[in-house]
């Protein structure tokens, strides 16, 4: 996933508890956080898919 942004960099920061402050523009490698908020991003699609075909959601385009 090399060009994953990280959701952790808002605005060039990084916003988690542990980061927070540190100028970061969600694109480092090294970063040791960045495994985990890649794992929470793909539950967080994987989610928003299964809940869409639950209730038959479906774009028009």
């Amino acid at each position: 996933m090399g060009e994953y942004k990280c959701t952790a960099s808002i605005d060039g920061v990084c916003r988690n508890v542990i980061g927070n402050g540190t100028k970061c523009n969600g694109f480092s490698q090294v970063c040791r956080l960045r495994p985990t908020y890649e794992k929470l991003q793909q539950i967080e699609e994987s989610l928003e898919s299964k809940i869409k075909n639950c209730f038959g959601i479906k774009g028009d385009v």
